[in-house]
């Protein structure tokens, strides 16, 4: 390398120096803060002075636009506290007014009416006793109606009449018709029970309890047979009951 090159070199690393420190220079003046008022060179700090101003600003509004918020929710909680409020005092009403149902449904005349009707059943069970022991071993006769001989339908008029006051139809299609039907779980002392015997015939008896019944049977006269037997049951027919309430109580009377 010559001594051309060398100072070559040397100009270019000067020239390279000196743009460097002006940039340099350029960029600390430009960094520089000036009090507001100053000469020409206030115009950028005010232009960084308002930006600066501006960002404080800026940082303002979600605080400004969440302050409504809680507000807003005070009433929602409060809304709902006021509508829990009717909740509770429906529910207050509705335990006064549960609580006050018991009260209402004691006052129903309930447990005296089936006290009379138990009452009245044992009545009408003990005057069934009674005529069976009356009529005890008196033969079956067709047409038959005295203690000489009866028949199932007779029987049936005959213990009415005289243990019960109460006039029944001589036949047993006729009895058949009176009163109303009762099914074998509600059978109660005095209801009329019916068999299909034959395709022809039918037979009658009284209840007596939920398993026996009270009738003149053709092989044996009158007795007291079980309703569960395998003959009764698999002929069974219907049930009918002719002793009302105001019955009830006006035979227990008597």
């Amino acid at each position: 390398m010559n001594h051309t090159d060398l100072r070559r070199n040397a100009l270019l690393l000067a020239l390279l120096l000196l743009f460097s420190w002006t940039f340099t220079a350029c960029g600390v003046v430009s960094r520089t803060t000036y009090p507001p008022g100053s000469g020409g060179s206030s115009s950028p700090p005010a232009a960084g002075t308002a930006s600066a101003s501006d960002e404080p600003a800026v940082s303002d509004e979600p605080v400004a636009e969440a302050g409504p918020e809680p507000s807003e929710s005070a009433p929602e909680s409060s809304a709902s506290e006021s509508s829990g409020s009717p909740a509770a005092s429906s529910s207050s009403s509705s335990s006064s007014s549960s609580s006050s149902e018991p009260a209402a449904s004691s006052t129903e005349p309930a447990a005296p009416a089936a006290g009379e009707e138990d009452y009245s059943a044992d009545f009408v069970q003990q005057e069934l006793f009674r005529a069976h022991e009356a009529w005890r071993g008196t033969p079956y006769i067709l047409g038959g109606s005295s203690e000489r001989g009866v028949d199932c339908s007779s029987f049936i008029q005959i213990v009415f009449d005289r243990y019960f006051g109460m006039s029944l139809p001589r036949s047993t299609r006729e009895q058949l018709r009176e009163g109303r039907e009762v099914r074998r779980s509600s059978f109660r002392p005095g209801d009329l029970v019916f068999f299909r015997t034959s395709r022809r015939s039918l037979h009658v008896g009284i209840i007596v309890n939920q398993r026996e019944f009270l009738h003149a049977s053709t092989s044996s006269g009158v007795m007291i047979s079980n309703l569960d037997e395998r003959y009764w049951s698999s002929r069974f027919l219907e049930a009918r009951r002719v002793l009302d309430e105001e019955s009830f109580l006006g035979y227990s009377e008597n």
